[in-house]
């Protein structure tokens, strides 16, 4: 459950992400609403949210995020259903970054600026981000979903394909100086 947790809250983060990195009020408001520090801990409280939904899930959910208070974040977060759904169909079908980006836009207008600064402010989801940030940290997550990195030999003197496999490996979500040692055939 903690692997699928996981990947659907780095979806939601890219999401919020790229939000946050575009133009518009939504924009800008979220940028002085939800710190990076914050913005790893929604995605998950968001993700949990939309997989308690099916029942098979709830009690692995409940053991994983059940002491910071994560699920009795549901119930609020039921509230805001109508809002919310659509990143869940958006989840399910698997649709492209850009348009989950979107949908979590859309859903973030139809709650309302006021109500989620009021809810990033709250002692409850202030207690909960401080347990996902130090159980689930976003670096942890993103090491524990990262493919194995292919060993590659350096005794090509060719810098166009040193450049390509350093630029893929970064791409796959390693840092640059990983991605440099792989290249070079060191082991990190």
């Amino acid at each position: 459950m903690r692997d699928q947790l996981v990947t659907v809250s780095r979806r939601i983060a890219a999401a919020l992400k790229a939000i946050k990195q575009s133009q518009g009020e939504i924009a800008e408001a979220l940028k002085g609403k939800l710190p990076d520090s914050l913005l790893w801990a929604l995605a998950v409280i968001l993700a949990s949210w939309d997989l308690s939904r099916q029942e098979k899930n709830r009690a692995a959910l409940n053991r994983l995020l059940g002491p910071g208070g994560v699920p009795a974040m549901w119930v609020y977060l039921d509230i805001f259903s109508a809002q919310l759904n659509p990143i869940s169909e958006s989840l399910a079908k698997n649709q492209d970054p850009a348009y989950l980006a979107a949908v979590v836009n859309e859903a973030i207008k139809g709650i309302g600026l006021r109500t989620i600064g009021e809810v990033l402010r709250s002692q409850q989801f202030r207690t909960a981000a401080r347990f996902v940030n130090s159980q689930i940290p976003e670096r942890a997550a993103i090491a524990t979903n990262k493919p194995t990195a292919p060993q590659v030999i350096a005794s090509t003197e060719d810098p166009e394909l040193i450049n390509l496999a350093l630029q893929y490996l970064i791409f796959l979500g390693y840092s640059t100086t990983d991605a440099s040692n792989y290249v070079a055939g060191k082991k990190a």
